[in-house]
């Protein structure tokens, strides 16, 4: 096998993750890789895409991923507003609040939800 390129490489990667230089990665990676090199069709003018999803693939919720996500700690910094007369002043509250999360998707439709959970207990 070979790669498709540099430009299909990071338009495959680029569907599922993010990186800064993503594109000079890919065509260092593919300029580097033996297998490719020695295998590369030339003279072929052919720039294509990735294919798209077909609807008829995969109906809706046949294939569903379900992931449990956290805990992520966030601080999270309040602050409340008092006045007086001729004076204001703040108040400043931080705490730190931990988050779980149940994440959903229906492969088909490419639909996101996302519900926030108590516990990762069943």
């Amino acid at each position: 096998l070979m790669h498709p390129g540099g430009r299909r490489l990071e338009n495959l990667v680029r569907c599922n993750f993010t990186c800064p230089d993503l594109a000079t990665m890919a065509k260092e990676m593919t300029i580097k890789c033996d297998n490719c090199s020695e295998n590369k069709l030339t003279n072929v003018v052919k720039d294509g895409q990735l294919p798209l999803k077909q609807e008829e693939q995969l109906k809706s919720f046949d294939l569903l991923s379900v992931n449990l996500c956290g805990p992520w700690q966030i601080k999270c910094t309040f602050v409340k507003t008092s006045t007086t007369k001729n004076k204001r002043s703040y108040t400043r509250r931080t705490t730190v609040v931990k988050i779980l999360a149940l994440t959903m998707i229906n492969e088909a439709a490419s639909w996101p939800e996302i519900a926030p959970i108590k516990n990762k207990k069943a």
